[in-house]
């Protein structure tokens, strides 16, 4: 081979190889791409769950009602009523735990993540109510010890102590 043609091979492999990274830069942005439309579509999907439980409550009388005896702490509730206190803690068990898969295969961003044990918080000092249902499902499942689980745990026990010293102070 002559020194032209052997510089001619050399700059079609220099090409080739420019051709191979680029593809594969590509492909890494096109992986990264999809990546983030799969967290974009999995946060979507926890908060359509949740807007749908807020929309049972819009436009449920009797569900919005119930909702609010759950602001009550001693609250009672009828056989009924408590089947649906429950079916409401599990539902929330449910979008919670779902959550967690997501956030732990890194299809969930921190904030939202966060997000969702502010919720936790709220809802469990918001709807002291439910508490009880919330207590029984943790001791129906006491090997649910991870995230929001641990967290609620901690909470109704924290919240259980506030409330026995608030006793002794009335």
């Amino acid at each position: 081979m002559d020194d032209k043609t052997k510089s001619v091979v050399t700059i079609l492999e220099i090409l080739g190889i420019i051709t191979v990274i680029v593809s594969l830069l590509f492909v890494a942005y096109e992986i990264n791409q999809a990546n983030k439309i799969a967290m974009v579509d999995s946060e979507q999907a926890i908060f359509e769950n949740f807007s749908t439980i807020n929309e049972l409550i819009m436009s449920n009388t009797d569900y919005a009602e119930l909702m609010h005896k759950m602001t009550n702490q001693d609250a009672e509730f009828s056989e009924s009523d408590l089947e649906k206190v429950r079916a409401f803690v599990r539902r929330l068990t449910n979008a919670w735990s779902a959550a967690e898969n997501s956030y732990n295969n890194g299809m969930l961003t921190e904030q939202t993540y966060q997000l969702l044990y502010d919720d936790v918080r709220n809802l469990l000092i918001t709807y002291p109510g439910s508490r009880k249902a919330w207590q029984e499902l943790l001791d129906l499942y006491p090997n649910l010890t991870s995230g929001f689980f641990a967290y609620s745990r901690e909470l109704l026990n924290d919240l259980e102590v506030r409330n026995r010293l608030e006793d002794q102070d009335q």
